[in-house]
């Protein structure tokens, strides 16, 4: 189901620009329930397929003001998809952003951003946006160099 489903939405044109993907997949989370699309990997292989052109986009959603709570969570869902693929990412970028959205109001947005550092970082440090920002600026910030840029990966 999961296949047609994605095939429907378009998300299987590899060509489509990055922005273009990420739309779509948008579009089809909205449809589908966030722990029933963990487990369909023809959604989530276009963004992978796009690779940090595709994270770059999705830490700019996470970022901008007006991106909605619910685009956020499929950003983070988004780029979850690259952390549990093992592919190097962009975590020089999309760690500050995710510190920042520790005060989120949102109890979906804090669960996500505490599971998506935890998941990258393998430190345990939950809600404690003290010990993140530690963390970053005396480990992390060395350990993931600006991957999305430079073409390395210093991965856990």
């Amino acid at each position: 189901m999961a296949s047609s489903v994605a095939t429907e939405a378009g998300l299987t044109r590899v060509k489509d620009s990055p922005r273009l993907v990420i739309n779509r997949y948008y579009a089809l989370v909205r449809s589908v329930d966030f722990d029933e699309i963990k487990h369909y990997s023809e959604v989530r292989r276009p963004l992978l397929d796009q690779g940090r052109a595709v994270q770059r986009l999705l830490i700019e959603d996470l970022q901008a003001g007006s991106t909605s709570n619910d685009n956020r969570i499929k950003a983070m869902f988004g780029l979850a998809a690259f952390v549990e693929s093992g592919k190097p990412g962009c975590e020089g970028l999309l760690f500050p952003v995710l510190i920042d959205l520790l005060v989120s109001p949102d109890d979906n947005i804090r669960s996500w951003v505490q599971w998506l550092m935890e998941e990258i970082s393998g430190q345990p440090f939950g809600a404690d946006r003290r010990k993140w920002k530690e963390w970053w600026s005396t480990v992390g910030k060395k350990r993931f160099r600006d991957t999305c840029t430079n073409g390395s990966s210093n991965s856990k």
